[in-house]
């Protein structure tokens, strides 16, 4: 009789300890690190989580991309520029769709300003792995300031375009020399690149796989859309944006 209480109650301590070790396990589901068949991380851009396993991991802020912000630089009138950092993996990884994207969410935060010209557009290039560089038209002082800005701190660039000129132009009428194309490389080339050479930061790098996209309004007729890169009789300048972008090998669309 004793040793029938005493298998009963080492079964009842062997089933209570079953479940206290099955309530640990819901409570604390087994570490990520401990599988050994990996798991596709499902992340999202408006937080800075991920989940694996049914876990949810929590990612370094600094990895996560901040919300376009476009800005009017001092002295370059309705001029407006805008950077976001491309975040490192395993945050889902950029497309030309996301450009595209930060494109019309820059020309559409433009339209929203009270300082917004009423035709204009956003062009915004893509360095894959670093970043998405944003500009407008250089409207008002910012045409008179493009010039020596790019020959300055964009020599890549500005050797494309030192010899823009207009063509097919009636009697009385100025082309646009500069467009939102421009804008968004001289952003671009004037921001020091990591590599270091000689001391200081590299400029005029266009690594392969670069794009640039376009967003807004050429006529006030029209409604806002993506827009090709300027060329022909419609931009009346040589070389255009279509051809300048054809030697940086810098897609588009």
């Amino acid at each position: 009789m004793a040793n029938m209480r005493l298998s009963i109650s080492n079964m009842l301590t062997g089933v209570l300890a079953m479940g206290q070790l099955t309530c640990a396990l819901a409570v604390h589901p087994q570490s990520p690190s401990n599988h050994t068949t990996g798991a596709p991380l499902r992340c999202t851009y408006e937080d800075d989580s991920c989940t694996q396993y049914g876990v949810e991991r929590r990612m370094n802020p600094a990895n996560t991309p901040r919300p376009l912000r476009m800005e009017s630089p001092n002295g370059w009138g309705t001029t407006w520029t805008g950077y976001v950092k491309e975040p490192p993996l395993p945050i889902p990884a950029w497309t030309r769709n996301t450009i595209r994207a930060y494109a019309k969410e820059g020309y559409e935060m433009i339209m929203a300003s009270g300082n917004a010209n009423e035709v204009t557009i956003v062009s915004a290039v893509w360095s894959p792995g670093r970043g998405v560089w944003l500009g407008s038209i250089p409207h008002g002082a910012g045409a008179a300031q493009f010039p020596p800005t790019c020959r300055d701190n964009a020599p890549r660039l500005w050797r494309e375009l030192e010899h823009r000129t207009p063509i097919d132009t009636p009697a009385g009428e100025a082309p646009t020399l500069w467009h939102a194309e421009d804008m968004a490389l001289l952003e671009y080339e004037r921001t020091p690149r990591h590599v270091v050479v000689g001391g200081q930061p590299s400029r005029g790098n266009y690594p392969v796989g670069m794009f640039i996209a376009s967003y807004g309004r050429r006529f006030r007729n029209e409604g806002p859309k993506v827009q090709p890169p300027c060329s022909g009789r419609e931009a009346r300048i040589t070389p255009n944006c279509f051809e300048v972008l054809r030697t940086l090998d810098v897609h588009h669309q």
